[in-house]
């Protein structure tokens, strides 16, 4: 399994653009980890208030297929997935989540849920509601976002959630700027992290964690084989894809505070 583990599908983006960019970047990294065998791309949705992307996708399915000249999206027997197949036989999973800021200014992903949490409340009722909802909380860093009190707040709810927390290493990150120690010492589901921009839809896929496939995964129910592998600790994350060139970052950070 190739997880990208903080995927946004902007409204900047082209769909069938957005999963072609995702299969062509979980072949590369794939080739470069030199693995063998079948091989499943899949990308956690992370989507803000306000955004129905994956909501989108199951109740305009029929057009879709009907528009989506290479790719065919089909629902599973959960609420959280959705199977994109490609006319190559490919196979890419979508499954549903969530991004909230917290009453600090601090960025939560709730991975492979329906459950919407509100945006405002505190940094531990945020972690705590997710965790009583089922999904998978995330703390991702972000520039600027884990230095001062609010990387005080991130590292002590890391060590009073540690067992049911991960943190998030992301693919904007630069080349410069050092992976952060916090991200270091605890369980991370890395991601690309898309920002809306137009070229960014061709960032999906390329940053992320590899795993071997479970012997329960089924292509029926992929998110709950997927929860249920993350919670346990059998199986060894490995994280893949390259931080950003300073130029990109400076460039994408300019653009950022220009829209």
């Amino acid at each position: 399994l190739l997880v990208d583990a903080h995927v946004h599908l902007h409204d900047c983006f082209d769909l069938a653009e957005f999963l072609d960019a995702a299969r062509i970047n979980f072949q590369i990294q794939s080739r470069q980890l030199g693995l063998t065998g079948k091989k499943f791309g899949v990308l956690l949705l992370t989507e803000c208030s306000g955004v129905a992307a994956f909501t989108n996708l199951v109740t305009q399915q029929a057009s879709l297929n009907q528009q989506l000249s290479n790719w065919n999206i089909s629902t599973t027997s959960e609420a959280t997935s959705l199977r994109l197949t490609h006319t190559s036989g490919d196979s890419l999973f979508i499954m549903a989540g969530r991004q909230v800021v917290t009453k600090e200014n601090i960025e939560v992903l709730t991975l492979i849920t329906e459950a919407t949490i509100k945006d405002g409340l505190s940094l531990e009722e945020t972690i705590q509601q997710a965790i009583t909802s089922g999904s998978l909380p995330v703390l991702p860093w972000g520039v600027g976002k884990w230095i001062g009190k609010r990387g005080t707040l991130v590292s002590n709810q890391l060590a009073a959630d540690a067992d049911q927390l991960f943190t998030g290493d992301n693919g904007g990150r630069p080349g410069f700027w050092p992976q952060s120690k916090l991200c270091q010492e605890h369980r991370q589901l890395p991601g690309s992290d898309p920002l809306p921009l137009s070229d960014e839809v061709q960032r999906p896929g390329s940053f992320g964690f590899v795993t071997p496939v479970p012997a329960y995964w089924t292509e029926e129910e992929p998110a709950s084989a997927l929860k249920q592998l993350l919670q346990s600790t059998q199986y060894k994350l490995r994280t893949y894809g390259q931080s950003q060139s300073f130029w990109k970052f400076v460039k994408n950070q300019t653009l950022l505070r220009l829209t």
